[in-house]
């Protein structure tokens, strides 16, 4: 693998990390998750939340990174754990579910690791919400705790697939 090659996937994934990072400083301060947040929140902001994390998961999908190897690095993950880091279980499994669903529908040697996954990482990280107080993690904890749970994904795709 030539420097050039090296550089065009990590300057991509760069950007997907950058763009991540924008769109859940703007959505944090909408009034939803603000609701959510505060543990002031209804039904109806709970979907909101559900349904704006799980579209993020079904783009994260979609925004991966090719790697020289021919694997995939993306973003799905993203939108289940941080629903779940912010809701707590049941909004943490909403957002997963929408996204691993939709991973499952095209199929493929992973369809089903990955798809499960997803919504075990919505799911896990709604309790870990819930044994913090139902506070957000701090964020080292968050980054560490996110780091597991993508090795949970992985060890599940080496698992059943």
């Amino acid at each position: 693998m030539e420097t050039g090659e090296k550089l065009t996937w990590v300057f991509l994934l760069a950007g997907t990390v950058t763009f991540i990072s924008v769109f859940i400083q703007i959505i944090i301060r909408t009034k939803p998750f603000q609701r959510v947040l505060s543990k002031q929140s209804n039904w109806q902001a709970k979907a909101t939340v559900i349904l704006v994390l799980g579209g993020f998961s079904i783009l994260g999908t979609y925004k991966g990174v090719r790697l020289p190897s021919d694997a995939i690095v993306n973003v799905r993950d993203t939108g289940p754990i941080v629903a779940g880091f912010v809701g707590g279980p049941i909004v943490g499994l909403g957002a997963g579910l929408i996204g691993g669903i939709r991973r499952h529908f095209p199929g493929g040697f992973t369809a089903l690791p990955c798809a499960l996954a997803t919504v075990l990482v919505g799911l896990i990280s709604g309790y870990i919400h819930r044994m913090n107080g139902n506070r957000l993690p701090k964020v080292w904890i968050g980054v560490l705790f996110a780091a597991v749970l993508e090795c949970l994904h992985m060890g599940l795709v080496l698992l059943i697939a």
